[in-house]
């Protein structure tokens, strides 16, 4: 039981037992302590919800492996970064900024390694993002294969760009894709990469 404060309308759950349903009612209540008075006449409302099972989860803390860098085009690379990280978590970067009039032209891919997608309720991809120079729209995309062996992947797999992710805005304010639906992959090894 969970008492949350009158004006902060929400509380946030943590210890959770993934893949695992939970169930809530809500009763509205008036003092505190010993002489806390729920109420518990009508219908009180509840609601049900169940907690993701995490098939692959990747924070970079010690190098990209087992993701692969792949260059297409232009010197730069995708590398682990310690600065620009969440909290100074790491993080991986990739950039072709030189200055605020010049750039160098770059093709670089970041690709996972092949993940099953078991039968499951709604597999999902979240992934966080933190832009400075640009948006999304100016160039990086995340994609899905599952053909995908090695080598080029411009030249090697089909790739499908995912059309819904939220990408960041922009001044490394970090951002959630949202949870992108993965069920038409279910069954399926799947590579994702971002480009």
């Amino acid at each position: 039981a969970k008492n949350v404060l009158q004006g902060v309308q929400g509380y946030t759950f943590s210890g959770l037992k993934t893949a695992t349903t939970y169930y809530v009612k809500i009763f509205p209540y008036t003092n505190s302590g010993s002489i806390v008075n729920y109420l518990t006449s009508g219908t009180v409302p509840s609601a049900s919800g169940r907690t993701h099972a995490i098939l692959s989860e990747q924070t970079f803390d010690v190098s990209l492996a087992p993701w692969t860098q792949f260059s297409v085009l232009g010197d730069s690379t995708w590398v682990r970064d310690i600065t620009h990280g969440v909290g100074g978590t790491p993080c991986v970067k990739m950039t072709g900024f030189v200055s605020s009039t010049s750039t160098l032209a770059n093709e670089d891919w970041l690709i996972s390694p092949s993940m099953s997608i078991s039968s499951g309720s709604s597999p999902t991809l979240e992934f966080f993002s933190a832009m400075n120079y640009g948006t999304g729209s100016d160039g990086i995309s995340a994609l899905i294969s599952t053909d995908y062996v090695s080598g080029d992947p411009s030249s090697n797999g089909t790739w499908t760009a995912f059309t819904s992710p939220v990408f960041s805005p922009g001044g490394w304010a970090w951002t959630s894709s949202g949870f992108i639906d993965l069920s038409l992959y279910t069954g399926s090894n799947v590579h994702v990469a971002f480009k």
